[in-house]
């Protein structure tokens, strides 16, 4: 009888224990208690801890380091992917913007709210070195860049918010995707763990979604590792191929490089006024006016924002309306079909007529191997920047 009363005692003695540290164990998981993880994991697929943004490989030392706030970079993540973002629940940021396409979109345009497609191709938001340093003056010599093809908005939080307003893109209220959102057990936790409270606001949404996109920095492709090994934009890269080598000159050595190079490496940038717009030949006759839209300048009329060219392999089509499917035809068109607009660019002249740079076979090929070293594929697989849904 005393056995089998030491044998109960026991027997409760160990539930007890075994309670206590279930007790413990469920306080926390990684980062989050249990209770929260599991409001998260019914809804989203992410790790039981908050990713860090900042552990990512960079070996380009002229891209500025950025630090990330994770939470709220976590949170940006979400809300990209969530088609809750949209009027009807149809699309997301993300549904124009994919990862694995360097953040751009595969077709010339893109399908918005009711199946209407947007004037102009989707820019890629990973075609920089750093989103951030491009977008928040903190690269390009403190000159913070304008957004859009045509330049409309000088601030990530004013694109967002056109981007939601626009009628073809999202054709959303933000004021009316915050009580959306409140409804979802899951953004309480995201929110708390960003901003300390689970209140959402207008403004924690925006900079939530700035927070995340200022993660996307490519600066680890094969062109990097070479510039870094090299130390001089000119001289041969070792890890790169006797073609890649030779595309590499032509780029830097013609006007490619001219218009291209900020993103790529820092002391290229000639200045905001410079780089940031051009008109590059297209046609002669526009019926888009581009940032002449905006500031109603005759000097300004059929000229787009330069994009930059990383990942560039990844994000055709190509042109602000996506008239160029590969990066063959690209460069087939600045050999020789450059038109004489009034505003073409006197980087794209020779004299007063358009410059034809006549490219042989050889250098067309070349200089389409060395695009291809531009692209990271860090950025284009790596889970961080993955749909958590």
């Amino acid at each position: 009888m005393k056995n089998a009363i030491y044998y109960v005692c026991s027997f409760f003695a160990i539930c007890a224990i075994f309670s206590c540290t279930k007790d413990i164990e469920e306080v926390y998981t990684g980062d989050y208690t249990t209770e929260d993880f599991q409001k998260l994991s019914e809804v989203l697929n992410l790790p039981s801890e908050v990713v860090d943004y900042n552990a990512k490989p960079n070996v380009n030392p002229f891209v500025p380091a950025a630090f990330h706030n994770n939470e709220q970079a976590t949170l940006g993540r979400v809300l990209f992917y969530d088609k809750t973002l949209s009027n009807a629940g149809e699309i997301s940021c993300a549904s124009c913007h994919k990862q694995e396409l360097a953040f751009a979109d595969d077709v010339a345009f893109s399908e918005g709210v009711r199946g209407e497609l947007t004037l102009r191709n989707s820019i890629a938001l990973g075609q920089f070195a750093s989103f951030g340093s491009e977008y928040d003056g903190s690269g390009s010599f403190g000159n913070p860049q304008p957004l859009f093809w045509d330049g409309r908005a000088f601030s990530v939080h004013e694109q967002l918010l056109e981007t939601m307003s626009n009628p073809i893109e999202m054709d959303i209220d933000i004021n009316e995707l915050a009580a959306r959102l409140e409804s979802q057990d899951h953004y309480k936790v995201l929110f708390k763990r960003a901003f300390g409270s689970e209140q959402i606001e207008n403004d924690k949404i925006l900079i939530a979604l700035e927070a995340f996109m200022n993660t996307m920095e490519g600066s680890n492709s094969a062109f990097d590792q070479g510039f870094v090994q090299q130390g001089d934009i000119f001289g041969e890269f070792d890890n790169l191929s006797a073609s890649e080598n030779r595309g590499k000159d032509i780029f830097f050595n013609h006007s490619c490089g001219s218009c291209h190079s900020s993103a790529l490496v820092g002391f290229f940038d000639p200045g905001f006024s410079d780089n940031s717009f051009a008109n590059n030949g297209l046609q002669q006759n526009y019926e888009d006016a581009g940032l002449g839209v905006h500031t109603n300048l005759a000097v300004d009329m059929a000229k787009f924002k330069i994009p930059q060219l990383r990942n560039i392999a990844q994000t055709g089509p190509y042109m602000h309306d996506g008239r160029f499917e590969t990066l063959e035809e690209v460069v087939d068109f600045y050999s020789t079909d450059i038109a004489a607009h009034p505003n073409l660019d006197s980087r794209l002249k020779d004299g007063n007529s358009p410059m034809k740079f006549n490219f042989t076979a050889q250098e067309k090929s070349d200089l389409v191997n060395f695009l291809k070293t531009m692209s990271d594929d860090f950025l284009l697989t790596d889970s961080r920047w993955s749909d958590p849904f």
